[in-house]
């Protein structure tokens, strides 16, 4: 399984279904401790701000696994479908809750529910 591809794979199915969208960059070097290359994944979220009328991008991913990342996206692209993840990693749904996105949503929710 080519598993850089079912990451971009995952990132496209994101920015063509959704109105966020989802940029996936990549950083690597030379680790001279691990004598091997070392890779870090970015997952970023571009946003537009309508007060300022221009995009912003803020990180809201970042790991050294390439399997966390594919499994971070098709994490959130559940949740953008309104969809119900799969709970075989429990470990996400702290991430989950950090999301900003969840935040202002659950804000809106807390807000209408104390009036």
């Amino acid at each position: 399984m080519n598993y850089k591809k079912t990451l971009f794979t995952l990132q496209s199915a994101i920015n063509r279904h959704s109105e966020a969208k989802v940029l996936v960059t990549t950083n690597q070097w030379y680790s001279d401790k691990e004598n091997k290359p070392v890779t870090v994944y970015h997952i970023k979220r571009r946003t537009l701000d309508k007060v300022k009328n221009k995009e912003s991008v803020e990180e809201i991913f970042k790991t050294y696994s390439l399997i966390q990342a594919i499994l971070f996206l098709r994490d959130y692209w559940y949740l953008e479908n309104n969809w119900e993840p799969p709970t075989d990693n429990e470990m996400w749904n702290e991430v989950k809750s950090k999301w900003p996105s969840n935040k202002k949503e659950d804000a809106a929710d807390q807000e209408k529910a104390s009036s």
